[in-house]
């Protein structure tokens, strides 16, 4: 849940710490273009944290998608976190 990451991100602001959190879009938890996901990610930027992509390679894998179809996806939704908290992400996990 975002409101977590949100909660985690303050402690660690008022501790000095700054940190990188990763969004997923298609997270069963959330809806990262909600707008309390929304608010929530902009507080997290807000506080000096960085956003990243964490993006579900196993789906892919599961829909025999090719690689260069996985890394046109990786942009495109790395494009869209960027876009939608103008921001830029620089960094990637995989699920």
């Amino acid at each position: 849940n975002v409101n977590f990451a949100l909660k985690m991100a303050k402690l660690e602001h008022d501790l000095g710490i700054r940190a990188t959190y990763f969004f997923m879009w298609r997270s069963p938890f959330y809806n990262l273009s909600s707008r309390y996901s929304q608010d929530c990610v902009e507080e997290i930027i807000d506080l000096g944290h960085e956003i990243a992509l964490h993006y579900d390679l196993g789906y892919d894998i599961q829909k025999g998608y090719s690689r260069s179809f996985s890394i046109k996806e990786i942009n495109k939704q790395a494009g869209w976190m960027e876009e939608l908290f103008n921001n830029k992400v620089a960094s990637v996990s995989f699920h």
